[in-house]
């Protein structure tokens, strides 16, 4: 009963979980009671059967570890073993290592010694795997020495035509392919997947072993049933240095832009699985990013369509198109019909994207968001500035398809113009000097958050000045202005949609006469020695006339004694000479212009250095 209602569509819920890959699904499916880790369909395969077809090692670990039988065949005799070794992946190996095999395969997979004797050099399982095939599995160099010392045929094929090489391409082993290879083994060996040790190399991503394959001179044209060349699979895992390995080869460079059966080259299936490194060698060497697939589809549309962020800013960054298929959909369409969001806005944001593009129907993004309720994507879409006042081939607005109020709300909103802040209503002055004033105002009405105000400065008497200033808060002092001069002010707000208008009334406001320096905020230490201190700080405001001369005290605390320093530098730095070694000093500054001088900075508490040791 509890077995009938976990099947779906035929296949128990675990089969699927391990189909899909869903490895934290099926840890929880696992703990459940009525849960069957030995579960069959009507083929008779297990969730392992699935685990070891599809190489889902993660999946296969689980399984086992919650008791899943590994040696249960299906309707034709089919283990979990013999499919692994039909794929050559990385399950095969855990899956001899959880099953009971013959005695001397059982020595193999332990690393003992054997007695090659005729019967053990001459012994096969039941899917045609010798010793020789065994020991290149679990990587025993030392016996496959001894193997090939005996005469074994270093070229001899399972069932599923795999050699040595095959297997020891799956797990790197490198020095076992240089042996076997050194000694006759074929390094273009095709099995029933017509994969090649290249092939397998580079789909396990082992860098080393591509390279030693190439220096032997294996064929970089030989392809798999399917057309995947040796390119195709580096990229297809992101096994960058593999690529990088290939392309050093003029006939990898020549093979760049081959297509597989479907149409996907090695920069469909970069962008495709998100492998920004492999898609980046690709393209320095001349990666052609314009080809579709069989489907239609470009590197940056399979890119989108799987979210690949990263590809698709660094496409749109770096590319002068990002060859977009002009025979489907448009990925604007597309993304506002799933309402993806997020995927929306990355692409509107580059700017490389038409907001109003129409499908076959004339349907604009707009009329789609309105059609299927997508609120914020229609929301996005108006921050982009699209058109809600075209029509599709129906004669039809996008607010006629809507079918809720908040997307009608939003459009009428957009058409009475009522999308962006109003005007800022209360906006005044409320500290005046003699080259700053600080201006305050009120936050109007905004359907979205403000994101900033733009302020238009112009001066009314002496030169004219005119420049705009931006805030985020609600308020700003102006400096640098001139003293005894009459400005006036307007303001406006922005919000994502864009700019309100601009506050119904100028502010006007004068600076006043110029007065003596503003206090120095702070003074620093800049540097010291045993007899000398360099000071620094930040010039203050001259309130309308040039600061002309500087003024220093400075008091030697332990004998109480004070000195002053001028200096009619423009430069705010001053240097002290001639003091004690190891002593502290109290020192304030303050400046002068035409008006008269400053107040007194605070006093700032320096020690010169310790005497040097001679």
């Amino acid at each position: 009963m509890e077995e009938k209602k976990n099947k779906i569509g035929g296949w128990f819920k675990i089969h699927q979980l391990v189909k899909e890959g869903n490895l934290e699904e099926l840890k929880e499916e696992l703990k459940k009671p009525e849960t069957n880790v030995n579960a069959q369909k009507a083929d008779g395969w297990t969730p392992s059967h699935l685990a070891a077809l599809n190489d889902r090692l993660d999946c296969l670990v689980e399984l086992v570890r919650y008791g899943a039988n590994l040696h249960i065949q299906d309707k034709i005799g089919k283990t979990p073993y013999s499919l692994a070794l039909s794929q050559n992946n990385f399950c095969l190996k855990f899956i001899l290592e959880n099953m009971t095999l013959s005695e001397t395969f059982e020595k193999i997979k332990s690393g003992e010694e054997i007695e090659m004797t005729k019967e053990e050099l001459e012994e096969r399982d039941q899917e045609g795997a010798s010793i020789l095939h065994m020991a290149c599995i679990f990587g025993r160099y030392e016996l496959i020495g001894k193997l090939i010392g005996k005469g074994i045929q270093v070229n001899d094929r399972d069932k599923h035509e795999n050699t040595g090489i095959h297997h020891s391409c799956v797990y790197g082993y490198r020095e076992i392919v240089s042996l076997l290879a050194g000694v006759g083994g074929e390094i273009d060996a095709i099995n029933s997947k017509n994969m090649t040790p290249l092939l397998l190399s580079c789909r396990f991503g082992f860098a080393d072993v591509v390279k030693l394959l190439i220096q032997k001179g294996a064929d970089l044209k030989k392809t798999s049933k399917n057309l995947t060349n040796a390119i195709h699979y580096s990229c297809f895992n992101g096994n960058e240095n593999c690529a990088q390995i290939l392309l050093q080869t003029k006939t990898a460079v020549e093979m760049i832009n081959s297509q597989r059966v479907d149409g996907k080259t090695p920069a469909h299936l970069a962008a495709q699985h998100g492998h920004l490194k492999s898609l980046q060698i690709l393209c320095s060497f001349g990666a052609d990013l314009s080809i579709e697939d069989k489907n239609s589809d470009t590197p940056f549309t399979l890119a989108a369509l799987n979210k690949q962020k990263e590809i698709i800013k660094w496409i749109l960054r770096t590319r002068e198109s990002v060859y977009q298929s002009q025979s489907k959909q448009s990925l604007i369409h597309l993304f506002v019909n799933s309402n993806d969001f997020d995927m929306l806005k990355l692409l509107l944001s580059s700017s490389r994207f038409d907001v109003n593009v129409k499908d076959k129907d004339g349907n604009s993004p707009a009329h789609l968001a309105c059609k299927n309720s997508a609120y914020e994507s229609l929301v996005l879409l108006l921050k982009f500035g699209c058109d809600i006042h075209t029509k599709n081939n129906e004669n039809k607005f996008p607010k006629d398809l809507c079918t809720d109020f908040k997307c009608s709300d939003l459009i009428s909103k957009a058409e009475n113009h009522k999308l962006f802040p109003s005007r800022v209503q209360q906006f005044e002055c409320t500290s005046r000097k003699s080259t700053a004033l600080t201006l305050v105002w009120s936050q109007p009405r905004s359907l979205e958050k403000i994101s900033s105000y733009l302020i238009e400065l112009k001066s009314e008497n002496g030169p004219i000045i005119s420049k705009l200033l931006k805030s985020k808060t609600h308020d700003i002092t102006v400096r640098r202005l001139l003293p005894n001069t009459l400005y006036s002010f307007k303001i406006r707000a922005q919000n994502e949609f864009g700019m309100g208008e601009w506050s119904k009334k100028l502010l006007s406001c004068q600076t006043g006469s110029p007065t003596v320096p503003d206090t120095i905020v702070e003074i620093f230490l800049k540097s010291r020695n045993e007899d000398s201190l360099i000071i620094t700080w930040t010039p203050p405001e001259d309130n309308g006339d040039q600061i002309t001369e500087y003024e220093f005290e400075i008091t030697n605390v332990s004998k109480g004694s004070s000195n002053i320093h001028k200096s009619n530098s423009s430069l705010p730095q001053f240097c002290f000479q001639n003091l004690n070694p190891d002593t502290e000093y109290l020192i304030r500054v303050r400046s002068k212009n035409a008006i008269g001088w400053s107040q007194w900075c605070m006093e700032e508490s320096f020690r010169t250095k310790l005497p040097s040791k001679n």
